[in-house]
């Protein structure tokens, strides 16, 4: 289990893919970590997704799983503010296909 209070820095250590990693440490620097600490802690966040976690902490390094962010940004659009949207889709689009 990852210590919740690590940085987009320390939770990308280990990350292999660069494109994986420069989206975690994106999302580590916007707002000091706002959406890394939501997708481990948003309980309602969460359950409108199709897995169990969004950030998986099971392992090391742990895994975000993008495919199910992707999912839930297309079907839920109203419930991310307009920024908010904006900054998970660079995020997902450092990522790529």
């Amino acid at each position: 289990m990852i210590n919740d209070s690590l940085s987009g820095e320390e939770l990308a250590r280990g990350v292999r893919n660069d494109g994986t990693k420069a989206a975690i440490q994106f999302l580590g620097a916007d707002r000091d970590g706002y959406w890394l600490r939501r997708l481990l802690d948003d309980d309602e966040l969460n359950a409108a997704s199709d897995v169990v976690q969004l950030i998986d902490r099971s392992g090391r390094p742990p895994q975000v799983e993008w495919d199910a962010l992707e999912r839930l940004l297309a079907s839920n659009p109203g419930a991310f503010a307009g920024s908010d949207a904006a900054v998970l889709s660079v995020a997902l689009s450092l990522v790529g296909p």
